[in-house]
């Protein structure tokens, strides 16, 4: 245990030193380095990105959440679907309006499959056209 939290400080410090490891996706939210996109919509419709990152799954949950964290957003709701923790449903929030949700599931014992889109806040104009949920 004590040695799981010495590795995770250590990767928060490097996050936060070392922004060069870190990718950026086309569509305005940075990845993990190595993130591979396999799937883009801008439609609203569906997620904004799918891809996968070659890292196992609980590696790719410590990176995905420093990433997140390196980008003003905060963990408001984490969701396991099943007792081993795989696929996982997260909300991101970043003060200021920008809601993530993000879907992650194991594809292999060294892969992690990433789903993500901006929500639509409730009342906008997407929202009330019925372009979808996820922008």
């Amino acid at each position: 245990m004590k040695g799981g939290m010495i590795f995770f400080l250590a990767l928060v410090v490097c996050v936060s030193i070392c922004p060069e490891v870190w990718g950026s996706a086309a569509a305005g939210l940075d990845m993990p380095m190595g993130f591979e996109r396999l799937a883009q919509d801008d439609s609203g419709k569906t997620w904004r990105e799918t891809g996968h990152i070659a890292q196992p799954f609980a590696m790719a949950r410590i990176s995905l959440r420093a990433a997140m964290l390196r980008q003003g957003f905060f963990l408001v709701h984490d969701i396991a679907a099943d007792d081993k923790g795989s696929p996982r449903l997260q909300t991101w929030r970043r003060r200021g309006g920008d809601d993530v949700l993000l879907m992650m599931w194991q594809v292999d014992p060294y892969t992690t499959g990433i789903s993500w889109g901006f929500s639509v806040a409730e009342g906008s104009d997407e929202r009330q056209s019925g372009t979808g949920s996820l922008q």
